[in-house]
């Protein structure tokens, strides 16, 4: 339960900090935006973005998706909004996870020792 506290609480900052991304800047695409808000990830945490980002790219270029994708500035803020809608789903299944695991696990507990 620890670490899906600690994850939620990563997306709802995360959440948060997308909700108020300063869209503004007519040069920045939604990519440049929404990896220029993301908080700092969770203490001990082992996974980072370069991972999944080099598994991107390797997947773009082996499919000849790439040329499929389009860093346009002009959808940014419809990039953003979007993003922030599915950290708000992310962050609301996780709070879920966890009120549900929290309402159970006594009865588990109980389970456990008898």
């Amino acid at each position: 339960m620890i670490l899906v506290s600690v994850g939620l609480a990563f997306n709802v900052a995360f959440r948060k900090a997308l909700a108020n991304a300063d869209t503004s800047n007519a040069t920045m695409t939604g990519l440049d935006i929404y990896v220029g808000v993301r908080p700092p990830l969770p203490a001990g945490a082992t996974i980072d973005v370069p991972m999944v980002r080099r598994g991107a790219w390797d997947a773009a270029l082996s499919t000849s998706a790439l040329r499929l994708i389009v860093y346009d500035p002009a959808n940014r803020v419809v990039t953003i909004r979007q993003a922030t809608q599915w950290w708000n789903e992310i962050s609301f299944l996780q709070k879920l996870q966890v009120d549900v695991y929290k309402q159970y696990l006594p009865a588990i507990r109980a389970a456990a020792t008898h």
